[in-house]
Order: structure tokens, then C-alpha cells, then sequence
């Protein structure tokens, strides 16, 4: 009975880990500058997080992607066009 309900046990962690999204388990995805822009100008980023170089978007959807900035002060910049949009984000120094 009780290997029964481990085995059970066992079996399903099995299974949830293999029905999960690589953007929410594994390390976010890298995506391009130029597509970074399309998601803050179209308002699905949520928070911001910059460390090294490396931005990191969370999305209104909850996926979490990576980019590199492409030049110190890119990111600013790309806010400041964006406006009222990006006006609620909620920046991180680390997500």
C-alpha cells in the first residue's frame, strides 16, 4: 500500500514536470532588442530587470524573457519613447 502511494506520488511530479513551460521553469528566453521594443511599446511588459547588460522583461502573460542591452542607456531611451505605456512599470534591479 505505502509503495503504492509513492510510486503514485512519484509518477505525478513526473508528469507535471513534463507539461511545464520552458519560459516559467528553465531560464528565460533570449529574445532580440528590436523585440523587446515590440513588447514594451505594446504594453505587455510588467516589471523590468537589469543586471550586466542583460534586461530581463516580465510580461503581462507571466513569461519571463532575457535581452542584452545593446548600448548603455538603450533601455532608458526605449522607455522614455514609450510614455504613458511604460508609465506603470515596476522595475527590479534583479527578477
Amino acid at each position: 500500500m505505502k509503495n503504492g502511494l509513492l510510486l503514485g506520488v512519484a509518477a505525478l511530479l513526473l508528469a507535471t514536470g513534463c507539461f511545464s513551460t520552458m519560459e516559467r521553469v528553465h531560464a528565460p528566453t533570449m529574445i532580440s532588442w528590436e523585440r523587446a521594443e515590440e513588447f514594451l511599446e505594446g504594453g505587455a511588459v510588467s516589471a523590468i530587470g537589469a543586471r550586466d547588460g542583460i534586461i530581463r522583461l516580465k510580461l503581462t502573460d507571466g513569461r519571463e524573457v532575457s535581452v542584452e542591452e545593446p548600448e548603455p542607456g538603450a533601455l532608458d531611451r526605449a522607455i522614455v519613447r514609450c510614455g504613458e505605456r511604460c508609465a506603470s512599470l515596476t522595475a527590479r534591479p534583479r527578477l
